[in-house]
């Protein structure tokens, strides 16, 4: 059984951190990972998301909160984080 790793991202551009998030992504051990990728839904760069599925990776596409009081958005993450249970969370760039 695999364990899920996940990834959360909140650029809005494709550089190079979203360059070595699609090597990370693609070089798994999908035997004992399952990977999902964080982004927000209406930032996220296409061609990160497009190379994440190509690699066979989950995307989940999350409201981008408006500030740290944006308890909403917030709770909808954390629900859905705590849905998909990961063994592993991984930030890229978060601010």
């Amino acid at each position: 059984m695999s364990e899920v790793v996940a990834h959360y991202v909140d650029s809005a551009t494709f550089g190079g951190v979203e360059q070595v998030m699609l090597m990370l992504l693609s070089g798994l051990n999908r035997t004992r990972w399952r990977a999902i990728l964080y982004c927000h839904e209406q930032t996220a760069p296409e061609r990160l998301v497009r190379g994440a599925i190509e690699a066979g990776v989950e995307c989940r596409r999350i409201k981008a909160p408006r500030d740290l009081r944006d308890w909403g958005a917030l709770q909808a993450f954390r629900g859905q984080i705590a849905e998909d249970q990961p063994k592993v969370f991984h930030a890229h760039l978060n601010w």
